[in-house]
């Protein structure tokens, strides 16, 4: 997996451990659904998508622009650019990542109430939540069922929204 990301800087990111990077915390989540589809919303360099190809899903990544270095893709990765809101196939997902730029507050609002509206049943990880203030008022407006989970994920935070 470490060999298909073009950017060494980048690569360095997959082999950090838990608590530096989600990564691992990504995979572990994922391989609880296996044979299922997980999302993983901001695709940026890839790296997200090669972690979550490790596990037994498919994935399908999303983001608004291409800069991905993904030198080969994964058989069981799918790159889409544009609006993951528009996937019909994305409320069967049990588990969706995101990570999107920038980390201000207000997508990661309008994708929670998204996932409200539409009546999303999974979990949900969210990277980045101690990040800016923005992103920390944001994380503590959300009255969903929530858990904090940076100590396991990502050193600028990680968060766990479970919808029902």
């Amino acid at each position: 997996m470490y060999s298909l990301l073009a950017n060494d800087h980048y690569r360095q990111y997959l082999l950090s451990p838990a608590g530096s990077e989600h990564h691992k915390l990504i995979t572990l989540v994922a391989s609880q659904f296996p044979g299922k589809t997980v999302y993983d919303i901001g695709t940026h360099f890839g790296t997200s998508s090669l972690a979550l190809s490790t596990a037994p899903v498919k994935v399908i990544s999303y983001d608004i622009v291409n800069v991905r270095q993904v030198t080969r893709v994964p058989d069981n990765v799918e790159y889409k650019i544009g609006d993951f809101r528009f996937d019909s196939e994305l409320l069967a997902s049990p588990f969706i990542f995101i990570d999107v730029d920038p980390h201000d507050g207000i997508q990661e609002k309008a994708f929670h109430e998204f996932f409200l509206t539409v009546r999303y049943k999974g979990i949900t990880l969210w990277d980045d939540i101690h990040l800016t203030p923005v992103m920390e008022q944001w994380w503590n407006s959300i009255e969903s069922h929530k858990v904090d989970l940076t100590k396991l994920g990502h050193a600028s935070g990680t968060g766990m929204i479970v919808y029902k």
